[in-house]
């Protein structure tokens, strides 16, 4: 079927792609989080009319999935990047040692994490666990551990990450600032480091 042939006489696509909207409402999440996904305040951004971005998408909510999208599309790319240092050990250092450097990670995590009451978001924020836990748990196997060690040594070090987020959100003034905030963050990587074998181990007993 000819697509062009269903578009409304005299009216032609525009230039900008729902790519273009993804993107640039993502811009506008990383700055100042999900509740600066909005279609006015995008479309200002790029210099497009309401109408451009209604061609593309049926609603906001629409975007914030795309937007959600991309936001899975970083961290698998993150992932990816990992994959490429052939020690299962410094894979995972490397994993908290940036994410709990990169503040603007961070600020966006803390984001997603205070808005999981919507199912758009707890369904992204499910998905990224589940693959970073995968990730962790296959780098735990390579050094050695059965199975079920690894996943449990996944979860422990994912809990503990998401724990110190979740303080962001609940109550930030127990959290450090400045230079304290860097000694905290070298401390935590160093109690993660604690969770990962520095050796090819003995299989746990009950393990598979």
């Amino acid at each position: 079927m000819d697509m062009a042939a269903t578009k409304p006489p005299g009216r032609r696509s525009p230039r900008l792609t729902a790519r273009d909207w993804a993107a640039s409402a993502y811009d506008a999440f990383t700055e100042a989080g999900l509740d600066a996904v909005a279609v006015e305040p995008v479309a200002t951004r790029l210099g497009a009319t309401k109408g451009s971005f209604y061609w593309h998408f049926k609603d906001r909510a629409a975007l914030v999935q795309a937007v959600l999208d991309l936001w899975l599309e970083q961290t698998e790319l993150v992932i990816a990047g990992l994959n490429g240092v052939g020690d299962p050990r410094a894979r995972l250092e490397r994993l908290f040692s940036s994410v709990m450097r990169n503040r603007s990670w961070v600020r966006i995590e803390t984001d997603l994490l205070g808005k999981v009451a919507d199912p758009a978001v707890s369904a992204a924020v499910h998905e990224a666990g589940r693959r970073r836990l995968d990730f962790m748990a296959g780098c735990l196997r390579e050094l050695g551990l059965s199975a079920n060690a690894a996943h449990d040594g996944a979860l422990q070090a994912y809990a503990l990450w998401i724990g110190v987020l979740q303080l962001t959100v609940a109550a930030p003034g127990l959290l450090p600032s400045g230079d304290e905030a860097r000694r905290f963050g070298d401390a935590t990587s160093a109690l993660l480091a604690h969770l990962f074998p520095t050796a090819s181990v003995e299989r746990f007993a009950g393990g598979s």
